[in-house]
């Protein structure tokens, strides 16, 4: 399928009336010729949040050059609902009630993540993201959630309940295949021991907030939007600025469900889900597996000082720290200590500034990182 309609100009009025006519038959996409078609021209609605409801805004989109509508060579959303055409200027205009919403929506943010990150990975001079498939599946049983993996390409599924797709979801998975494609520790062997329960609830800990940060830093927001018609009454979600101390204070997995389960709007909506959630809660085989630190509340011991360091000096700085961190951290060790040490490390190349406030917050948090403060302010 080829692009998208363009705005209706004088010389073109015999050509569009034939398209009208074509579209239809559902023939038109076949044979919109490529010098119809105008990038400044295709347009679409995306979602953006005032007062926590979902507002529409009229955006003009990345061209498509993949031969196929909302695809290019970053993304390539699908599959396409059939009823997903332009309108007569050119522009995939849906209501934030309409689910093919969703599909424009989420070309939209998740270009413009990878694109702003691929200008910082070319700087750095590390591989950039690309040719990344988004499969979009509608179901009202539970929030929307996203789950990515690289293979021969990288790849998301995202479930939406809603077709205004918090933009943060979307970021959050672009960031899993950033780090995926760029992570030294991903290049190692395969573990010959199986982890500890409580290992591997760090490593999970690591990939979620790692995933939470790039796209906080991104986004501007410091986690998903609360009290809108996605997360209702629960509480927010992958929050990068609270405070955690390790290994003491710590949000445990069991605490966070009894926390969705209590939610009455959110019990209401998702009562499918919420019976699951009860259901695990309840099960005595999974008691240790709750008992463990929740991946994406306890990464805020990493994450705070980050989003903090990057609101007093500057974000571009924050993302490439941790970007350089990611690439070179080859080492076995993957956990909140090893991260936080990597991070300090890596901050003396950034600045003195950012390596004295990132050593100091997490040592304040518990995390026996270098103490680079004192020989800082020497120099």
């Amino acid at each position: 399928m080829v692009m998208g309609l363009v705005k209706l100009r004088s010389a073109m009025r015999c050509w569009d009336l034939l398209v009208m006519l074509l579209l239809g038959a559902g023939l038109a996409s076949a044979l919109i010729p490529e010098t119809a078609l105008s990038a400044d021209s295709i347009t679409g609605h995306v979602a953006v949040w005032h007062h926590h409801k979902p507002v529409l805004k009229t955006v003009v989109l990345p061209p498509f050059t993949s031969g196929h509508y909302l695809a290019d060579a970053l993304v390539q959303v699908g599959p396409l609902p059939e009823s997903l055409q332009p309108d007569i200027d050119g522009c995939f205009c849906y209501d934030v009630n309409d689910d093919r919403l969703a599909y424009v929506h989420t070309y939209y943010y998740a270009h413009q993540v990878i694109a702003d990150y691929n200008v910082l990975l070319r700087e750095l001079r590390l591989p950039q993201l690309r040719d990344v498939v988004i499969t979009l599946t509608k179901d009202q049983t539970r929030p929307t959630f996203g789950v990515s993996w690289r293979k021969k390409r990288p790849h998301t599924a995202l479930h939406f309940s809603s077709p205004a797709v918090d933009p943060f979801t979307i970021a959050h998975e672009m960031a899993h295949l950033i780090d995926y494609t760029i992570g030294g520790r991903y290049k190692q062997k395969s573990q010959t021991t199986i982890p500890s329960l409580r290992q591997q609830a760090e490593e999970d800990g690591v990939a979620e907030g790692t995933a939470s940060i790039l796209a906080a830093l991104e986004l501007g927001t410091t986690g998903n939007l609360p009290f809108t018609s996605e997360t209702l009454d629960a509480p927010p979600a992958n929050d990068v600025d609270s405070f955690v101390r390790f290994p003491d204070l710590m949000i445990s997995r069991r605490q966070v469900l009894r926390d969705l389960v209590s939610a009455p709007r959110f019990a209401a909506r998702y009562a499918q889900h919420v019976y699951k959630l009860q259901q695990s809660l309840e099960d005595p085989m999974s008691r240790e597996l709750l008992a463990q630190p929740d991946e994406n509340t306890a990464s805020a011991v990493i994450n705070q000082p980050l989003w903090q360091a990057a609101v007093r000096f500057g974000f571009k700085p924050a993302k490439i720290l941790y970007l350089k961190t990611l690439a070179g951290w080859a080492s076995p060790e993957v956990g909140y200590v090893a991260l936080g040490r990597e991070l300090v490390i890596t901050a003396q190349e950034i600045g003195p500034k950012w390596a004295a406030f990132l050593s100091e917050e997490y040592r304040r948090r518990g995390l026996p990182v270098p103490d680079t403060h004192i020989d800082v302010r020497q120099n």
